[in-house]
């Protein structure tokens, strides 16, 4: 299993893990609540993915663009 460290506070993954814990949210919506770009919100999300701290919530919605684009939330234990 992957070790599950916490972010460092202050950083572009700790925002995006803050942001996921008080919703479910897509990328475009992540990148719309902590002002960061899109490239980095995908790219820190990832690595949280990754990390064990992150995970596909089994949902969509539709982004501004029309597309279908995956919900993530906070992994549970």
């Amino acid at each position: 299993m992957t070790q599950r460290i916490l972010p460092q506070p202050g950083t572009q993954q700790a925002m995006v893990l803050d942001a996921l814990a008080l919703s479910p949210l897509t990328d475009e919506e992540l990148r719309l609540v902590i002002k960061i770009g899109q490239y980095a919100v995908t790219a820190r999300r990832g690595e949280l993915v990754r990390r064990g701290w992150v995970e596909n919530s089994g949902q969509r919605r539709l982004t501004d663009a029309g597309v279908h684009a995956i919900v993530w939330q906070v992994k549970a234990e």
